[in-house]
């Protein structure tokens, strides 16, 4: 395990905050403050957090075919462990590579630990879907919903959708408000997200169409942090949402 090559070979220090109650959480390599926190706040290390995550999987009876390591965000504030489980599924005409990814927060937040399932389809699309947030690494690592998500999947790619319901999703995606009048600039991203929607066949080739739009809107300045925490990974999820909601009743 070489944390290293995945810029993870440092650790985390809490430091008294002069005249007050709180302390920073600072790497010990470069000084950086990552976030603050009271003294109930227990650190996990790098090495003790990726440790921790592959023995839970393992003990969840996941093959860990592969894994790997790293950083979410360029400071470190949060890192994870992607752990490849080894199954495959089809959807439509599409393979899907099903992962976990374990995302643990440096920064002092009260929940320290959350999951994703981590989807890689053949086309070379990837979308994450957020599962739970704990304090403990155990309780994020089941995989319990991961059976669910790709059931609904499958069913989407089933069901036809309309062009007027393609116009309600992108809708409720841009403007989920419901305001009757929305900005230029909103109204611009919408014919953009209807455009990358294009005429899908079911609704699985409109929830991709959604996923590769949202790959357009990920910063360019950090997209790693922007596939589970950015607008992007915020629209995926409202996605997969709505369609369950709305659709698989």
């Amino acid at each position: 395990m070489n944390l290293s090559n995945a810029g993870l070979n440092w650790k985390v220090k809490k430091v008294p905050i002069p005249d007050t109650s709180y302390f920073n959480l600072i790497r010990d390599d470069n000084g950086y403050v990552l976030g603050n926190c009271t003294s109930k706040y227990q650190i996990m290390q790098n090495i003790d957090f990726i440790k921790q995550s592959l023995s839970s999987a393992f003990e969840n009876k996941f093959t860990i075919s592969d894994y790997s390591i790293g950083k979410v965000d360029k400071t470190g504030r949060s890192v994870f462990v992607k752990i490849n489980t080894g199954k495959t599924h089809k959807v439509d005409q599409d393979k899907i590579q099903e992962n976990i990814t374990i995302v643990h927060h440096h920064d002092g937040r009260p929940i320290m630990n959350q999951s994703f399932c981590t989807y890689e389809i053949s086309s070379g699309l990837k979308f994450n879907i957020g599962m739970l947030a704990s304090k403990e690494v155990g309780e994020v690592t089941c995989l319990k919903c991961s059976v669910d998500i790709i059931n609904s999947l499958k069913k989407f790619s089933g069901l036809s959708i309309t062009e007027s319901q393609i116009e309600q999703f992108a809708n409720h995606l841009i403007n989920p408000e419901g305001n009757p009048n929305i900005s230029t600039k909103k109204a611009i991203f919408k014919e953009k997200l209807i455009a990358s929607i294009g005429s899908p066949q079911n609704m699985w080739e409109a929830f991709k169409g959604v996923i590769n739009y949202a790959e357009s809107i990920k910063t360019s300045k950090d997209r790693h942090a922007s596939m589970y925490t950015g607008s992007s990974a915020k629209m995926i999820e409202s996605a997969f949402s709505y369609l369950n909601k709305n659709f698989l009743k």
